[in-house]
């Protein structure tokens, strides 16, 4: 994936990877309380192999990137990205994440 098509936490319209048009909406889903500082990511249909990160103990913001696609998608709108905020300072820079094998539960990827 390149990061330039990197669509989370942005508004407004944008090129999907096929150059048709798309219009990205952020909304609010509330807060997670992580009290360990460590959480599981997966992906939804592949629940037996989460990554465990450690993030900083705290409530963390959770916002989600809505995708307003047009109709040759079957669809008029579809969660893009979830997001998971754990800092309010602003980016410095963005690029994918990496995972060691054995990370903290063992199970790096």
């Amino acid at each position: 994936m390149r990061i330039d098509s990197l669509f989370a936490l942005r508004s407004g319209g944008v090129r999907l990877p096929d150059g048709q048009p798309a219009t990205l909406e952020m909304q609010e889903l509330g807060r997670l309380r992580v009290p360990p500082g460590s959480l599981g990511i997966c992906d939804p249909i592949w629940l037996q192999a989460p990554v465990v990160l450690s993030i900083p103990p705290g409530d963390h913001r959770v916002l989600t990137t809505i995708a307003r696609v047009p109709e040759s998608y079957d669809l008029m709108s579809r969660p893009g990205y979830l997001s998971l905020v754990i800092s309010d300072r602003p980016t410095t820079s963005v690029h994918p994440g990496v995972f060691e094998e054995g990370g903290p539960d063992g199970h790096g990827t």
